[in-house]
């Protein structure tokens, strides 16, 4: 076989079925079949391993698939678990070559023009492993064609590479080149039940009395296959929805499905080149409203692990007014950044650690209570805003030696409430826990106020005190209430 023509089908068993387990944990290793409604009837088309071994067959009703097996659970398909599952088996699929198609429900087509055999093994291996990670029981197959590929991936176990001239197709069932039902009813009764038996007769024959439809089925046994691929871009959009079919009040099953849909992110992130610069969590609740959260993500990455973690610590004190009933998380992408850092700069030793905790304290206390504290521009005393902190440590800047400013004041926090006497506008005598006794001496006052235009509006008025036992105060009076500041040293 050419190195050129090389192709790979990268398959998944019962698809369906899959999607459904994999959001279902607790299903594995369980007696469980999918059913669907086909003429009205509920219908069984997919089915675990155990439920097959137990006497569940393809095409039972679901009454009849109880009556074989009394513990059989029964699932639906899923629509948004398939278009997760099929989003993974896409993106693993893409780190083989960029030339990817999705050919169908289950199952996309790889295109290893010019790759040759060196290495291939371990490639495949390497996208089992991956899907494994994601929930997902995989099979690829390598061949000179798209068609041959496609029927190795189905026999795989896991891996199944075509080898020049090996003739593997002939004993291969018909029901493999999916043949329609009236096609196989025909063939069945001329006693063709193999590829091999179908590729020997003559093309045009089977052309007369199948029609086109019968000369597609012939190439197909032959493992012909000259289409071209209509190769599919890897997506941009980073966003996964799960619908919960009962709602959950619980975290434990939140966070499960939270976890599994950032492994399918991440593996996009990880094959698209980008990391998670931003996350948006979005909580579909029961009486139809919506909770919408924004992350921030402190050091940009594509650790599964480490953004659930920011996610739990904020869904452990968060309480909704009613159950959830869907999940929805959206990864802004970025490009990974390349930092020099300065000579007297110093970076976190380990960033992703202190974005958890501030996490969790932000959960304790508030967002806005944490952060690095910054003097606000203004008259106001102790007015200060708090600011997000950076990655890094920046150097400290040189101080300015301010001249000589008079008398330290050593300030209480919070001030000491007090009681004033007042005598001719003037303190003359103050009561409270720090300073008793009265006034030699009282200087002031010194008012100041601002923000008159909002309701933070704020007024103060200070006097610099001397008790007649000894001792110098700050007395402040706001809203008519008295304390003491501070005391000169």
């Amino acid at each position: 076989m050419p190195s050129e023509d090389l192709f790979a089908v990268v398959y998944i068993t019962d698809f369906s079925l899959q999607a459904v387990l994999r959001v279902e944990d607790a299903l594995v290793g369980e007696a469980v079949a999918l059913v669907e409604e086909i003429s009205r009837r509920a219908l069984i088309v997919e089915m675990s391993s155990s439920a097959r071994t137990r006497g569940v067959e393809l095409g039972m009703t679901a009454s009849q698939g109880k009556a074989r097996c009394a513990d059989l659970i029964l699932r639906s398909r899923n629509a948004e678990a398939e278009k997760s599952a099929a989003e993974v088996l896409f993106t693993c699929a893409y780190t083989l070559s960029p030339h990817v198609e999705e050919t169908a429900r289950g199952w996309s087509t790889v295109d290893l023009k010019g790759a040759g055999r060196t290495g291939l093994e371990a490639c495949a291996r390497k996208v089992i492993a991956m899907l494994e990670t994601a929930g997902l029981e995989g099979r690829i197959g390598f061949a000179a064609t798209p068609c041959q590929a496609y029927y190795a991936a189905r026999l795989a176990n896991p891996i199944h590479l075509v080898q020049e001239n090996e003739d593997f197709l002939e004993d291969l069932p018909l029901q493999i080149a999916n043949p329609l039902p009236e096609h196989q009813a025909i063939l069945e009764q001329w006693g063709i039940l193999r590829l091999g038996a179908l590729a020997a007769l003559s093309r045009q024959e089977i052309g007369k009395r199948l029609g086109e439809e019968g000369v597609a089925l012939w190439d197909r046994a032959r493992g012909r296959d000259s289409r071209l691929l209509k190769v599919t871009p890897l997506p941009e959009k980073f966003e996964e929805r799960y619908e919960f079919e009962q709602e959950q009040e619980r975290l434990d099953p939140i966070l499960f499905i939270l976890r599994r849909i950032l492994v399918s992110l991440c593996f996009r992130l990880e094959a698209a080149y980008h990391i998670a610069e931003a996350m948006t969590l979005k909580l579909e609740l029961e009486d139809r409203s919506i909770y919408r959260r924004n992350f921030r993500i402190p050091e940009p990455n594509r650790d599964p692990d480490m953004l659930l973690r920011m996610l739990h610590t904020h869904l452990e004190s968060l309480k909704t007014e009613s159950p959830v009933v869907a999940v929805a998380l959206y990864i802004e992408p970025g490009r990974q950044k390349i930092l020099q850092q300065g000579l007297f700069e110093t970076r976190f030793r380990d960033p992703r650690r202190f974005a958890e905790t501030l996490g969790q304290l932000a959960a304790l206390v508030g967002s806005e209570r944490v952060g690095s504290p910054r003097r606000e521009a203004g008259y106001r005393p102790d007015a200060f805003s708090m600011e997000k902190l950076g990655e890094s440590i920046p150097p400290p800047q040189p101080e300015l030696v301010p001249g000589p400013v008079g008398l330290p004041l050593r300030r209480w926090r919070p001030p000491c409430p007090a009681r004033v006497e007042i005598a001719k506008a003037k303190p003359v005598r103050v009561h409270s826990a720090v300073a008793r006794g009265s006034l030699r001496v009282a200087v002031g006052p010194w008012r100041s106020s601002g923000q008159w235009w909002d309701q933070n509006y704020w007024r103060r008025e200070e006097w610099d005190v001397e008790l007649t036992t000894g001792g110098l105060y700050r007395l402040v009076r706001q809203e008519d209430a008295w304390s003491v500041e501070g005391i000169y040293d």
